[in-house]
């Protein structure tokens, strides 16, 4: 493995020594494969991270990819690791949701993916609104409602002169 040749998304390439640390695969509530955060060193000693994205149940290779960030510090290419995974994560839970036809219930769970760091993603059906969803709405409703008050007691006219 080590010396292998690795060309980056970018179409960059540079030599993988060494895989450095990767985090436990995420989870998610469809069937696919496993996902997570990958951090290699290349032949100068930098730091790249990367996102491994698991062979699937239907047979698909295991595939890696890599940026051309490059790191002094395994730490920041760890952060930046798991920043590409949330992305990665993120467009591919919305792209699944907006791919579902069955009609589904309201609040109804389309997908949920957590990572081991705590982040998570989840899309629900569209229809019936999260508890926290209700609150924040409850609450734009009453400043709505006070700036409403606000304006209609207080009309005022205000010449400018230019």
């Amino acid at each position: 493995m080590a010396g292998r040749q690795i060309r980056s998304e970018e179409g960059g390439v540079f030599q993988l020594q060494r895989y450095v640390w990767r985090s436990a695969p995420a989870t998610a509530s469809l069937p696919g494969s496993a996902i997570r955060c990958i951090v290699v060193q290349d032949e100068h000693g930098k730091f790249r991270p990367g996102i491994r994205i698991g062979r699937s149940p239907n047979g698909w290779k295991a595939e890696t990819i890599f940026t051309d960030d490059q790191f002094v510090t395994k730490q920041e290419a760890v952060q930046f690791s798991r920043e590409m995974t949330r992305s990665y994560i993120s467009a591919e839970a919305e792209c699944y949701a907006d791919s579902v036809k069955e009609p589904m219930t309201p609040g109804e769970q389309i997908i949920k993916v957590q990572m081991d760091d705590g982040w998570s993603v989840e899309i629900n059906a569209s229809g019936k609104l999260s508890p926290l969803e209700e609150k924040l709405k409850e609450i734009a409703d009453r400043n709505m409602a006070a700036g409403e008050a606000r304006s209609s007691s207080k009309t005022r006219s205000h010449d400018i002169d230019r």
